[in-house]
């Protein structure tokens, strides 16, 4: 069982990605010398590795998104959730379970089944879903 956000199996894609702080930014603040269409028609050209239907709207907010600024906040983001988030709060959970539903997928390297076996025995009566389809919980681009 994962006791952590660090300990999720896609952490450790991530924790290399922040070891690469400085050279990522480096490569944004590059590609924000170009213009708009050009770094768009380079997501589009990346992104199609990962899916081939990735919708025009998605691919033109992560061109959006790859600037110096929102890169150090991601990041900075990233680094406090691996750090901070150690346990999920339970007592939270309980006290607003009827505003909250919770959504696994089958291959969730992020919050896999573990997580929702964790859920269950400490909240048995949360509402939770178990997406049927490949459904993919990803926030690397």
């Amino acid at each position: 069982m994962f006791d952590s956000m660090a300990d999720m199996p896609k952490a450790a894609k991530l924790k290399q990605m922040l070891n690469y702080q400085t050279f990522i930014y480096g490569i944004a603040w590059l590609t924000d010398l170009l213009p708009q269409h050009l770094k768009h028609k380079m997501v589009q050209f990346y992104s199609a590795r990962f899916s081939r239907n990735i919708q025009d709207y998605i691919s033109q907010t992560i061109t959006e998104l790859i600037t110096p600024d929102s890169l150090k906040n991601i990041f900075g983001l990233a680094q406090n959730e691996l750090a901070i988030i150690k346990e999920p709060d339970f007592r939270l959970i309980k006290k607003y379970e009827k505003k909250l539903v919770f959504y696994y997928g089958m291959n969730d390297m992020w919050a896999p089944l573990d997580c929702l076996r964790k859920l269950r025995k400490n909240v048995p009566t949360a509402n939770f879903h178990i997406a049927e389809d490949d459904i993919l919980h990803t926030f690397m681009f």
